[in-house]
């Protein structure tokens, strides 16, 4: 297997506005060539079973998650986790995609 190019997410880390409002069937696509075919991440469903996370296995992941319908306990039923949203590490950048409600 490839070794798994760590900046092979970096135009996301980049431009993380990209990603907003898209449908998480696309960006799921994208990301399969982008970091698994093109850059050797892994991919693997979310432990929740809530979404797909991509990793290179050196601390940078990629999650893309279906939201949860009170949001995240602890985060007073924030309306970022409510809906589809892509989680980007390193940083915690997270970005709603098509069907958030932060989207409106």
């Amino acid at each position: 297997m490839a070794k798994a190019d760590p900046q092979a997410s970096a135009q996301y880390r980049r431009n993380p506005g990209g990603l907003r409002g898209r449908s998480p069937t696309e960006i799921e696509r994208e990301l399969d060539q982008k970091l698994v075919a093109e850059g050797g991440w892994s991919k693997l469903p979310t432990a929740d079973g809530n979404g797909v996370r991509y990793f290179d296995g050196k601390g940078g992941s990629v999650l893309i998650n279906k939201g949860y319908p009170d949001g995240l306990r602890g985060s007073d039923g924030d309306l970022l986790h409510r809906g589809p949203y892509v989680k980007i590490q390193p940083g915690g950048i997270r970005v709603p995609l098509a069907g958030n409600p932060v989207l409106g």
